[in-house]
């Protein structure tokens, strides 16, 4: 599986600590994501896919269901590597630590 960072879009940190969205192409599938939030709590980054809420009728409690979810699990494990390993060094170096400085 071959994934491309094409770009970070920054925004202003909310009450979710969401400092932007992250941009990948899936090669394989000539397909692009986007919408994959950001999010800095002290000074870990972390990844989420997109999602919505609703509330369970039957339950009355506050569910989510993602957008995207793959059949298999290795393809969204890669991804997430990918993400730690190749996209996180990018969005600390040109983003987190040139606004903290």
């Amino acid at each position: 599986m071959k994934f491309e960072f094409i770009d970070f879009y920054p925004m202003e940190k909310n009450k979710r600590s969401y400092i932007g969205t992250v941009h990948i192409y899936f090669a394989d599938f000539k397909m692009d994501f986007r919408g994959i939030f950001v999010s800095l709590r002290g000074k870990s980054i972390f990844f989420s896919f997109p999602k919505r809420s609703y509330i369970d009728p039957e339950s009355g409690k506050k569910k989510f269901f993602p957008y995207i979810s793959w059949v298999d699990f290795d393809i969204q494990k890669k991804l997430m590597d990918f993400l730690h390993k190749e996209v996180k060094p990018i969005i600390i170096e040109k983003f987190v630590l040139k606004k903290h400085d």
